[in-house]
């Protein structure tokens, strides 16, 4: 984790890889059912994503059937009652660390307050030296049931929290000898519309705003 950075390292399998081998089937497909083998650590939330009576249900979670742990986002809709796959893709990984890394937390919501659309931020963490990422992503405007990465936010430790009729802010804590300036900070990271997305605030040990 030179300097402030801390770059996702991967190993085993490639990214592109893994969302080859699990992308949702193709329109036409037999609908595919809303569960994946050698899965565990799901954060699950039921939310309104089309606008539709119908709730849609959105799984964070962690895929134990690769050589290392890798974090993947699965949205599910309602049809006749029944929960049927609409996307799925590895969002995080293969994590280098060991088996318990990957995923420790996910918040699912209209987390910038801004325009209606929902994210989803997963917290991933690597090893105590390497630190965590909080990956975010943003649902898509023309294919409302699936989303693309918006950014991600390394830090020793990274968490969401959620105030009431505001915008979600990360807190990122980074140690002495993983900051800019060779300090301790605990950065405030809020959302700026006019960059559409999350940026350092307060505390930022010498990192760019």
């Amino acid at each position: 984790m030179p300097g402030s950075r801390m770059p996702l390292l991967t190993g085993g399998l490639s990214l592109a890889v893994l969302i080859t081998a699990v992308a949702a089937a193709p329109a036409g497909a037999a609908a595919l059912p809303c569960q994946v083998p050698e899965t565990d650590r799901h954060k699950i939330t039921k939310i309104n994503l089309d606008g539709d009576r119908a709730k849609e249900l959105v799984d964070v979670f962690n895929f134990d059937g690769a050589e290392s742990p890798v974090t993947e986002l699965m949205v599910c809709n309602s049809v006749n009652g029944e929960f049927l796959r609409a996307s799925l893709k590895p969002i995080w990984g293969p994590s280098p660390g060991s088996r318990e890394s990957g995923l420790r937390a996910a918040w699912t919501g209209d987390l910038d307050r801004a325009d209606g659309r929902v994210e989803v931020a997963a917290r991933n963490f690597i090893s105590p030296s390497a630190g965590e990422e909080l990956v975010i992503l943003r649902q898509s405007r023309t294919r409302p049931l699936r989303f693309a990465r918006l950014q991600t936010i390394a830090a020793d430790t990274v968490t969401v929290a959620r105030p009431r009729g505001r915008a979600a802010y990360v807190s990122a804590a980074l140690k002495a000898n993983h900051s800019g300036d060779g300090k301790a900070h605990t950065e405030t990271w809020t959302y700026r519309p006019a960059r559409g997305r999350w940026v350092c605030a307060t505390d930022c040990g010498g990192r760019p705003s």
